[in-house]
């Protein structure tokens, strides 16, 4: 849809104005916050088909409160959209990838129970 009746921004005008935010995604705006957060078992599978796709993308590392390392990739699709993948485990050689920053995920009272298997990817948060 390109016309709404509020506003003088068209939804393309928009997509542009957060994508120019987000450049080539090599440094954190407050705007990625705005996300989905999915847990995967493994995000080199993942960092790996975003490099040899092209896609712009940003990874993260902190320590949690369980003194675990964690890593988030932060990745834009398409217009505002904005998905975070978030896991505890990336390969050794991807790990160097990886801005240090401020967690992004608390975890309490996390219902490890329901985590899928695989590559298939569990939701966290819509942020």
């Amino acid at each position: 849809c390109t016309h709404h009746p509020y506003g003088e921004l068209s939804l393309a005008d928009v997509e542009n104005v957060f994508q120019e935010k987000f450049g080539d995604m090599s440094a954190l705006d407050g705007f990625m916050d705005f996300n989905l957060g999915l847990w995967t078992n493994d995000l080199t599978t993942y960092v790996r088909k975003f490099q040899n796709a092209g896609q712009p993308f940003l990874t993260l590392s902190w320590t949690g409160d369980d003194g675990k390392d964690y890593f988030s990739v932060l990745v834009s699709p398409c217009g505002f959209v904005v998905l975070e993948l978030i896991s505890d485990t990336l390969a050794e050689e991807l790990k160097l990838l990886a801005v240090p920053s401020n967690k992004r995920m608390v975890w309490e009272q996390w219902n490890n129970a329901h985590v899928a298997s695989g590559e298939y990817l569990t939701p966290l948060k819509i942020g």
